[in-house]
């Protein structure tokens, strides 16, 4: 395993021993947690997984300065939890790609295979647009918050 993962999930067991102990040290009756509600769901949900099956516009396409473009990925729930009311929402700026900040993700049943499309404006002036997004539910929390997401990466020429 990469010592960058080997790190992360050392850092991340920590984490949630810490959140634990101090959970139950400030809890108002000893052994007693009040019922999670979705905002506290724990992610990753066990069984959750994804796989990028296809894109349209691979990394390094070239596009015209204010081209606008179709970016679609094809997704397979690749688990055994359903996805209802998902979004990809986009992150950071992108390089000067505009699109919505976020996109629905059609409901999947596990082995299922859904495709998300993002229309794309290409900036005016050549640069290269690196735009990320990471899956969510309708609040901004992430699913898959220990991967990086899916992106595309173009370069924008006259």
């Amino acid at each position: 395993m990469p010592k960058s993962l080997v790190r992360d999930t050392t850092l991340t067991s920590a984490f949630l021993v810490l959140i634990a102990v101090m959970s139950s040290c400030t809890s108002g009756t000893k052994g007693q947690q009040p019922p999670a509600t979705a905002a506290q769901e724990s992610r990753p949900i066990p069984g959750d997984g994804s796989e990028l099956m296809t894109e349209t516009i691979t990394d390094g396409t070239e596009i015209r300065a204010s081209q606008v473009f179709t970016k679609t990925w094809d997704l397979r729930n690749a688990g055994t939890v359903p996805w209802k009311d998902r979004y990809l929402v986009r992150e950071g700026p992108g390089g000067g790609c505009t699109t919505e900040p976020e996109v629905r993700v059609p409901d999947a049943d596990p082995g299922e295979t859904v495709t998300i499309t993002v229309q794309v404006t290409a900036p005016s002036n050549p640069t290269v647009c690196h735009v990320s997004w990471k899956m969510a539910d309708a609040q901004g929390h992430h699913y898959f918050p220990q991967l990086t997401g899916i992106w595309f990466d173009v370069i924008v020429v006259r």
